[in-house]
């Protein structure tokens, strides 16, 4: 469900998002300026994340100028522990402005109009995501001072990657498992043992498991489980992606890790050419690069805005999903 506001602090006319269709080709013609190659971000993905069964409702503010798709955000919800408390959280993400209008502060002011209409909304802060260098990092920051409140940088973000080499062979028969209560269970554990932790519930459990469009994962014999996505790059090759976002095996020994991780990898290969996984401290690296993953440059930065009486801090791990 999309809320829709029919008030606005915004200099700009700002209205819920009309379609995902003009969201899709705003964002491709957007982030090809941008010194990576973006993501293919289709209606379909959107819908998806759209689809996520939260508590709260998920935000599309907008900005159409002359009868155009000028500028949008997505916030979407997500439960979180932090700090002792229970938080809804608002995870910000797409934030993208036409190339025929930028540079007039539709950036700032989209975002701090999506602020503003999360805390209307119920939620009890913002978490959102920038890479490093980027310019998205000063207009987030911008537009959450400008609704009144402080974006934190609390963690820096690495990756690992992995070309992946189709196999010659059958694939082989490693049914995409993942059971939701043991997910439910290792979540939990993981969840305890981070500063700042995604909770679940059943549905949004089946939704991160079996209904988000493109959905990849894999439970071990142990139960435990490792879960991502597949998602197609904007080349002329739409090479396939698989971001792995779940990495539940606390309790589980190296070797097992190992083993479930090289399953893992042997499953994505048959459909996708690179494997990326983020360092979130929640979850060691080493399995990772004992399967051979190397170190990205890449890096993101992660903020998190609160109302009320706490500030955020910088963290030593956390278990969210990055979008």
């Amino acid at each position: 469900m999309i809320a829709v506001s029919s008030r606005t602090n915004s200099p700009w006319p700002c209205e819920p998002l009309r379609s995902l269709s003009d969201a899709a080709d705003v964002m491709l013609r957007s982030w090809k300026q941008n010194t990576e190659q973006p993501l293919l971000y289709t209606p379909e993905f959107l819908q998806s994340c759209l689809d996520y069964p939260g508590d709260l409702p998920s935000l599309c503010p907008a900005v159409y100028l002359d009868g155009r798709l000028a500028a949008f955000v997505f916030g979407l919800p997500r439960r979180a522990s932090y700090a002792g408390r229970e938080l809804n959280l608002l995870l910000c993400t797409f934030l993208t402005v036409a190339p025929e209008f930028k540079r007039r502060r539709l950036g700032v002011e989209i975002w701090a109009e999506c602020v503003r209409q999360g805390r209307s909304a119920g939620y009890d802060g913002v978490i959102h995501y920038c890479v490093q260098g980027n310019p998205s990092n000063e207009v987030t920051i911008s537009g959450a001072r400008t609704a009144g409140y402080e974006a934190v940088r609390v963690f820096e973000i690495s990756y690992l990657m992995r070309l992946l080499r189709r196999p010659t062979g059958n694939e082989q028969d490693h049914p995409q498992s993942c059971d939701l209560a043991n997910f439910l269970g290792a979540a939990e554990i993981t969840a305890s043992r981070a500063p700042l932790a995604r909770r679940w519930n059943i549905a949004e459990a089946r939704w991160q498991c079996h209904l988000r469009i493109g959905a990849f994962r894999l439970q071990g014999e142990d139960k435990a489980i490792i879960s991502g996505y597949n998602m197609k790059v904007a080349d002329d090759q739409r090479t396939i992606c698989t971001f792995v976002e779940d990495i539940l095996w606390e309790s589980t020994p190296h070797e097992a890790q190992l083993a479930l991780l090289n399953r893992f990898v042997d499953k994505c290969s048959h459909a996708a050419q690179v494997i990326v996984v983020l360092l979130l401290g929640y979850a060691s690296a080493e399995p990772f690069l004992s399967a051979h993953f190397q170190r990205s440059p890449r890096k993101l930065n992660a903020y998190l805005t609160l109302w009320g009486p706490s500030i955020a801090t910088p963290l030593q791990a956390m278990y969210m999903d990055v979008l």
